[in-house]
């Protein structure tokens, strides 16, 4: 299992670096280029659990440099890195220990995925996603390539929308069931495949993040009869040839020139032979019939348990008015701020914390970049979120609108009491923080909210 995850996740970290450096346009830091490094070598190398190690160590450094970031990707990556962390990763160099490393990690894994499609799902069922004039599947559907988005009738609208509602339910369900679950991985990776494609935003990072996620559903056997077949030997002789190595960072480069480009579309269609290899792997005669196990989400190690706990608790966390970034509310048009839910199951949700109650509107932005993008395209932000900007940049001064009067020329030195009473720890706030508020009825779709 270990060397088959190994491989994907090779490939996961170049991507993430891509994302990161053309995407985000977030600050790379040593970290940043080494995950490219080790990511490209342990391609090289899969079963090189030093190099594995390396990545997941590099991967964990940047995560923290990085942070906060509204990627819901990457607090999937980083509870994932928690896990390896807690189960004891930098000193696992040994075959033995990895084995009882990764058994420790692989239901944290599944409970990511699994509460991914639970959440993907849950978020959507609100008015404004069902509508299909704002919905983002509908959205994401114009921006896929090869003529599709001439797919673009009212019928098609409501069959994207509930499809997308359908197939994610469907998948779950079919990793929950032992009997049902090659089903469940061959249909989960075939449609984040589909993901991937949409030119909406650069999607191929999350969807081979998925990718790998998905093979922590295959049982010990499986993966086992994959790595000791024909195909894998066969594979392992392409890549360890000059070759195939230098076919191999000349894909990653074409990849990392089109995501440059930001041509998001083409660099998923030349990602899809990842998709095609492992689905000709998953084929390996006597995997279908190998042994299956019962679902496995509870580790034997505490600490991993913990964390499959507070990512539910992250996941959950907009309904308690809590922060709303990361809480794996993908393009699902979920509005919860200003005392307004269009949830349709949660119209009155709990939110026992008053965080998303307090909202402001920026009238003078001063010279902070964020809330000058934010005034511009008529976006409120929580005053926490505004409170830990000054914190971040005390010499600024902004006025905003809250509670219906006008504050001017507030700065840090005017909301001291105000910071210093609400604002968590800094290294807190690296995970604990909000998306921009859109007011707008019905919610329209958008890449940062």
């Amino acid at each position: 299992m270990t060397t088959l995850f190994a491989a994907a996740f090779g490939v996961f970290g170049v991507l993430h670096f891509l994302v990161n450096a053309f995407h985000y346009q977030a600050k790379l830091y040593p970290s940043t280029y080494g995950v490219l490094l080790i990511g490209t070598l342990v391609l090289f190398r899969p079963q090189a659990r030093c190099l594995l190690a390396g990545l997941l160590l590099v991967l964990g450094i940047d995560a923290w440099l990085q942070m906060p970031s509204q990627s819901n990707h990457t607090i999937m990556k980083n509870a994932l890195l928690l896990g390896f962390a807690a189960a004891g990763t930098i000193t696992a160099v040994r075959p033995k220990t990895w084995n009882a490393v990764m058994q420790q990690v692989i239901p944290l894994g599944r409970v990511i995925l699994a509460l991914m499609y639970f959440f993907g799902v849950f978020h959507k069922i609100n008015r404004d996603f069902l509508d299909p004039q704002v919905s983002c599947a509908v959205a994401l559907w114009r921006a896929m390539p090869l003529g599709l988005p001439a797919i673009d009738f009212a019928w098609f609208h409501h069959i994207a929308i509930w499809g997308t509602l359908v197939i994610e339910t469907i998948i779950l369900v079919c990793l929950l069931r032992p009997s049902w679950r090659r089903i469940g991985i061959t249909l989960g990776i075939l449609f984040h495949s589909l993901l991937a494609l949409s030119d909406y935003a650069m999607y191929i990072q999350f969807s081979m993040l998925a990718v790998c996620l998905h093979l922590l559903y295959l049982s010990p056997e499986a993966a086992k009869l994959i790595l000791e077949g024909e195909r894998w030997r066969k594979l392992e002789l392409v890549l360890s040839s000059n070759r195939g190595r230098l076919g191999l960072v000349i894909w990653l480069g074409l990849i990392g020139l089109l995501c440059w480009n930001w041509s998001f579309s083409s660099a998923g269609l030349l990602w899809l032979p990842v998709v095609v290899v492992l689905l000709w792997l998953l084929a390996t005669p006597g995997v279908k019939s190998a042994p299956r196990h019962g679902v496995g989400l509870w580790s034997t190690n505490w600490s991993v348990n913990a964390i499959s706990v507070l990512f539910l608790l992250n996941c959950t966390a907009p309904y308690l008015g809590l922060k709303t970034a990361q809480s794996i509310n993908m393009f699902a048009n979920l509005r919860l701020e200003g005392g307004a839910s269009n949830h349709l199951l949660l119209p009155n949700a709990p939110e026992p914390f008053s965080y998303l109650d307090d909202v402001v509107l920026i009238e003078d932005p001063g010279a902070s970049s964020k809330l000058r993008y934010l005034q511009s395209f008529g976006l409120g932000l929580v005053y926490y979120d505004l409170l830990n900007e000054f914190d971040r940049h005390p010499d600024i001064s902004v006025s905003f609108w809250r509670n219906g009067a006008l504050l001017k020329s507030q700065t840090a030195q005017t909301l001291h009491d105000d910071m210093d009473r609400v604002l968590h720890p800094a290294w807190f706030r690296k995970w604990f923080h909000f998306n921009p508020v859109d007011l707008t009825s019905p919610k329209p779709c958008a890449l940062d909210r």
